[in-house]
């Protein structure tokens, strides 16, 4: 026997975002409060240990909760806290936190760590590797916020935090405290560019004195002398550019690259110098000769930025890293030294090999906007269990069979679709979403089945045609994002990333049971369904569950309603929250509207007549935590 059920729904659409929050960053989840001053070495603080000492609970900064993490040092011994968290090579991170110190001696250190213990020891332990976030004096008298954007040259598994006073104390042990830790993954990439020949290996000649005057340095060029090649850096290879300077003479090297105006840039090369006075520089540029040049006076460009200017001090192999921001289009890379002088160490020599660089390329996940992505639009509600089939709800269509409308998810309204299959039949719901052949999509869901039987999919296909016959129909292409098991007896939410292998125009969802059933009909119920194109990328070209970024932190819980509303919109807060910013925007040309703060006092909002009918973002903002979450909204006027 079919069952169908009914269900009612508020609709609304969540964009995931990528602002995170860390970990227990305030301190406040604890298992035990008896003995707060050794309270991480106990296991006491959920999320964190000590790295060395017996670090301590203490009070909290201002409105950040009552506890801080509290640490000394002196005398090269000390205390800090560690705890695992993932920063990836290459992705920026906004770093907030609040700090405290007690005296002036000594400094203290954030960083981003690989293998740091969790020893009771007060020694400062050391690490395999690590890069440092922040760092700075214990000059903070009073509590202070701190933001730092930090972007990490390798990939680190630990946050590490501690002070550090190397010497005795003359005015008393230094002291740190360190309170409401946030860490919010940017939507910008570090993405590698093309230099040709970056590291000098591919050659043609044998004249190294005078190889790129002679056109046998593949794709470089000598903007001004002859510069030669000369024994590359550790592990870049076997060749590197050499050039001299002297008495306002020098020599030279140029490439083909192009920056474009406003966007950031990541250069990192490898440098060695004699031990001469004199300069060295790195530009972006135009007109720089190439080729034509054999003089040995340095050539004006008709347009330049410098990114690198330094010293000779690299008497040994160093590598370098610089951001910068191109001031306008360029399309070369140009490399010199300069000594303006006649000295008696002589000439002033740099060599330079395996140049590298990254452009920096920002964006954010879109939504797409699926109509009636939870089933709560509907053109008549007098037969449910015919919904789909009858053409009742807006937006989604049968596949095959006559699915039906039941409750829904926990918060998501009380609508959802529902459907069955056995014995290789059964039914299914297909709606037009546009999927493009090689974007990665994040897909959300909430699902719940009846029994442990059979599975159920979530596809993209193209020339699914609806009926409602009970067969499973075939398609002309498809691509599976997810499959599982009808193993959710309670309403569970699932994220799926994958990256559509080819161009798709549906969604289809669907159970499927090939055989008769031992334990009743395989019954899948599907709610809030959303998808956005993501930033990153999917490990394989189907479905892969989880979010693509590390979540370190719960989305702001508030919640809109009645969702369509008419006249007045209600907002309501979650306890943690005390007032929310509230700004809607207009769907179609992404101009703000409207705007108001919302508390438990003034939760609701008269909506102004200038709204037209339709569609709107609205984008609420936690003004303590910076938190956020984006809603869509629909305004019914007639």
């Amino acid at each position: 026997m079919i069952h169908h059920q009914f269900i009612q729904i508020i609709v609304f659409l969540f964009i995931s975002l990528t602002a995170f929050s860390q970990k227990n960053g305030s301190f406040e989840n604890m298992t035990n409060t008896s003995n707060n001053g050794f309270a991480f070495s106990s296991g006491y603080v959920e999320d964190w240990k000590q790295s060395h000492g017996t670090p301590s609970i203490t009070g909290g900064a201002p409105d950040q909760g009552v506890r801080a993490a509290w640490m000394w040092s002196y005398s090269g011994r000390g205390e800090g806290i560690v705890q695992d968290f993932t920063f990836k090579s290459g992705v920026s991170y906004s770093v907030k936190f609040w700090v405290r110190t007690n005296n002036p001696d000594g400094a203290f250190f954030v960083q981003a760590a690989n293998n740091v213990p969790n020893s009771s020891s007060s020694s400062l332990p050391s690490v395999s590797s690590k890069q440092t976030i922040f760092t700075d004096g214990l000059k903070y008298a009073s509590w202070k916020e701190i933001s730092v954007e930090f972007t990490p040259d390798t990939d680190y598994a630990q946050l590490w935090i501690y002070p550090y006073l190397s010497s005795y104390p003359t005015n008393g042990q230094a002291e740190l405290m360190i309170d409401n830790i946030r860490i919010e993954e940017s939507a910008c990439k570090w993405m590698s560019m093309k230099i040709a020949n970056h590291s000098f290996e591919s050659t043609t000649g044998t004249n190294y004195d005078e190889m790129f005057s002679k056109k046998e340095v593949t794709d470089w060029a000598q903007s001004h002398g002859t510069p030669g090649i000369k024994v590359g850096a550790p592990g870049q290879g076997n060749n590197a550019a050499w050039m001299w300077a002297f008495d306002n003479r020098s020599e030279g090297i140029v490439t083909n690259v192009s920056f474009e105006k406003g966007k950031s840039y990541r250069l990192k090369f490898w440098v060695q110098t004699n031990q001469s006075a004199g300069s060295f520089y790195v530009k972006i540029a135009n007109g720089v000769p190439a080729y034509t040049n054999t003089a040995t006076d340095i050539p004006a460009a008709t347009a330049s930025q410098t990114v690198v200017t330094d010293g000779f001090t690299y008497t040994s192999w160093t590598e370098k890293t610089i951001t910068f921001t191109a001031d306008a289009n360029y399309a070369q890379l140009w490399i010199y030294p300069e000594l303006a002088t006649v000295t008696n160490t002589g000439i002033a020599e740099l060599t330079v090999d395996a140049i590298t660089i990254e452009e920096q390329v920002c964006c954010q996940p879109t939504a797409l906007d699926i109509e009636n992505p939870s089933f709560e639009t509907m053109t008549n509600t007098s037969n449910n269990g015919f919904a789909f089939s009858q053409g009742y709800v807006a937006g989604w269509k049968q596949s095959h069979g006559t699915p039906s409308i039941t409750g829904g998810a926990p918060d998501q309204g009380s609508r959802a679709a529902w459907m069955w299959s056995y014995s290789g039949g059964g039914e299914g719901v297909v709606s037009n979403i546009s999927f493009k052949k090689g974007e990665t999509y994040e897909v959300k869901f909430w699902v719940r089945t009846n029994n442990p039987d059979g599975n159920f999919y979530v596809k993209a296909v193209n020339g699914l045609t609806s009926t409602t016959s009970t067969s499973v129909p075939s398609v002309s292409s498809q691509q599976t994002i997810f499959s599982d098991g009808l193993n959710y007896s309670s309403w569970a939410e699932k994220t799926i990333t994958f990256t559509a292998d080819a161009d798709y125009a549906q969604l289809w969802i669907y159970p499927y049971l090939a055989s008769y059933p031992t334990n009743g009909q395989a019954e899948l119920m599907i709610d809030h369904i959303q998808v956005a194109v993501t930033c990153g990328e999917a490990s394989n070209g189907g479905g892969v569950e989880g979010p693509t970024s590390i979540e370190i932190q719960k989305a702001l819980d508030v919640k809109i309603f009645p969702n369509p509303s008419v006249e007045v919109m209600k907002v309501q807060l979650p306890d943690n929250v005390r007032e929310v910013d509230v700004k809607v925007y207009n769907l179609a040309t992404g101009q703000q509207v409207a705007g108001f703060m919302a508390d438990r006092q003034h939760n609701e909002w008269k909506i102004p007549g200038r709204l037209a009918k339709g569609f709107y973002q609205v984008v609420i903002t936690d003004p303590k935590g910076q938190n956020k979450k984006s809603l869509k909204l629909m305004i019914m006027r007639e």
